[in-house]
């Protein structure tokens, strides 16, 4: 397949209040164009984010690189299996420890955002119709509220943050012109609502005290984007996550914590306890990125010097026998190293492309290899690392 050479211009997000910084979304796409004309943010070439990485490169430097050609083949497969409705489930079969009724927004907003990530807008692009009744669906569960989705289970605020970072980057990316912004604010009115006070998030509306690392995390990414859309989010709502990511954080090692300071990530017995919980730093990552967009205080020099050497001591790796194939972890720690830079960026990239190419099936799919693919399924699995493949022209660097 022939892919265009050129890559949309980048539209710079507002500036999140009160911190210096904002989700700064990309609007290149390394594969083809999405569309110009009059859609917003169309028509320049070559177009490079903050730290000058262009569409272009970031495919390698040729129409036809291999990034590009699994990145195409995942989305395909994605389209493929989009449901009549605009949704998007686990495929039959390989998930049998979740809920279908439960996790559907979540899995609908993840495929939604891998399309995102090609530069699909509601107005334009080579698949600008899935996306819309992706979304469509997505508004279509949206409670009075503010919640995407139904309070079922103890992940379904996963499936509010997922729903309201696709809805909102949906807005930003598209204009005003879609009408997204009254469903962005009730989405983020509720996630603040959410959030315990002078502390992060978990599972419980009203919040119950307790917090947790990877729910912060997507909560955060989101509410950065709904303010890019422009929902208010209070100043407290990012400097209580802030103040939660820096007590579990350990100064010794540089680790983040899943619930308490250092702590590995979590497992449940007899469902993914066979997953090492020490295979990767994905907690690391997840705060890592979160506080790079978010705006929050730059570590100091020593702590990103921990924060890089554990990443870097746990590189990118397609092992299922050993269970040690993680999209999860893959993607977020593809985000935290593209904001990082410099020697972290420049060992994980190959390490990443090297994983993803091993592990992507015949038909374009990444099959569901993680600690909690379970949740989500093939599609879940398929969506991360079709948003891994677009990390280093999505989001601009923020972070120096």
């Amino acid at each position: 397949m022939q892919h265009s050479r050129s890559a949309r211009a980048s539209r710079t997000s507002p500036l999140l209040a009160p911190a210096a910084a904002g989700l700064a979304l990309l609007l290149a796409t390394s594969c083809r164009s999405a569309g110009g004309g009059n859609d917003p943010g169309g028509g320049a070439s070559g177009t490079a984010s903050a730290d000058g990485v262009t569409a272009e490169s970031a495919a390698g430097g040729t129409a036809e690189s291999a990034e590009a050609r699994d990145l195409e083949r995942a989305l395909s497969w994605l389209v493929d299996s989009q449901e009549g409705d605009g949704s998007w489930a686990p495929a039959s079969g390989e998930s049998a420890a979740m809920d279908p009724a439960g996790n559907r927004v979540g899995v609908t907003g993840l495929a939604a955002l891998a399309l995102l990530a090609e530069g699909n807008t509601l107005r334009g692009g080579p698949r600008k119709e899935p996306l819309r009744r992706a979304i469509a669906w997505l508004l279509d569960q949206q409670q009075e509220s503010g919640l995407f989705g139904s309070p079922m289970g103890h992940t379904y605020l996963y499936g509010h943050a997922i729903g309201l970072l696709a809805v909102s980057e949906a807005s930003v990316l598209t204009g005003e012109a879609a009408g997204l912004v009254p469903a962005v604010k009730r989405g983020a009115a509720y996630a603040e609502r959410a959030r315990n006070p002078y502390g992060a998030w978990r599972y419980d509306v009203p919040p119950v005290g307790d917090n947790d690392t990877s729910i912060s995390g997507w909560m955060l990414t989101a509410l950065c984007a709904a303010r890019d859309a422009g929902a208010e989010v209070e100043a407290a709502t990012f400097e209580g996550a802030w103040q939660w990511l820096d007590s579990v954080t350990d100064p010794e090692t540089g680790r983040v914590g899943y619930d308490s300071r250092g702590s590995r990530s979590s497992r449940i017995p007899g469902v993914n306890d066979q997953y090492p919980s020490d295979a990767a730093e994905t907690l690391t990552s997840v705060a890592m990125f979160a506080r790079a967009i978010s705006g929050a205080p730059q570590p100091s020099d020593e702590l990103a010097r921990l924060q890089e050497d554990l990443l870097l001591a746990k590189l990118p790796l397609h092992d299922p026998e050993a269970n040690l194939s993680d999209p999860y972890a893959w993607y977020f720690g593809s985000l935290a190293a593209f904001q990082r830079g410099g020697r972290l960026w420049k060992a994980w990239q190959p390490a990443m492309a090297e994983a993803l190419a091993a592990a992507q099936d015949e038909d374009g799919s990444f099959p569901p290899s993680g600690p909690w693919d379970s949740l989500g399924g093939r599609t879940q699995s398929t969506a991360l690392c079709a948003m891994t493949l677009t990390v280093q022209y999505r989001y601009s660097r923020l972070a120096r």
